[in-house]
């Protein structure tokens, strides 16, 4: 627990509860409904999309684009979980899901937490975005919060998992 800050931790761990359970729903939902569409394709066959993250159409193997962490987008090598953070945040900024390119170039405040250059960049174009690191500048240590990182905040992104942060 970060010390001075118990208070502001606890409100931390209880959004990240509500996150964490919003996300578990939100990919099992997109996962079924991929799954549903895609039951009809033979192994080897290519399924066209949009990329979220660049905002091309592109197409992949169906077993390429089936494995989460697989780089199945060739035009900027987004994985399924890359473009689930992109539908994710665009759902909570705008209502809708769109690629990074069609956000509307506004003041939302947010932060990354070591997001891969292909996602930071877009929004940095588009939106009052910093992506943030462990070990470097920018630094965020979730572990060790100035107060008042989190006040102003539209978003924070992170695909890392909290539980054993909070564990102490």
């Amino acid at each position: 627990m970060s010390k001075g800050f118990p208070v502001f931790v606890d409100q931390i761990k209880d959004r990240l509860k509500f996150f964490r359970n919003f996300l578990w729903f939100s990919e099992k939902r997109l996962s079924r409904s991929v799954k549903n569409k895609i039951a009809n394709f033979q192994d080897g066959d290519d399924l066209s999309f949009t990329c979220n993250v660049c905002g091309k159409s592109v197409s992949a193997p169906i077993g390429m684009i089936s494995i989460r962490e697989c780089r199945s987008c060739h035009e900027c090598g987004s994985t399924q979980r890359m473009r689930m953070v992109v539908h994710l945040l665009s759902m909570g900024l705008y209502g809708k899901s769109m690629a990074t390119g069609c956000f509307p170039a506004t003041k939302k405040l947010g932060m990354g937490m070591s997001d891969t250059p292909s996602i930071a960049v877009r929004l940095g174009r588009k939106l009052n975005y910093t992506n943030t690191f462990y070990h470097r500048e920018p630094r965020l240590d979730i572990t060790n919060l100035e107060p008042g990182v989190f006040g102003p905040l539209d978003f924070l992104i992170s695909s890392d998992v909290f539980e054993p942060v909070f564990s102490h």
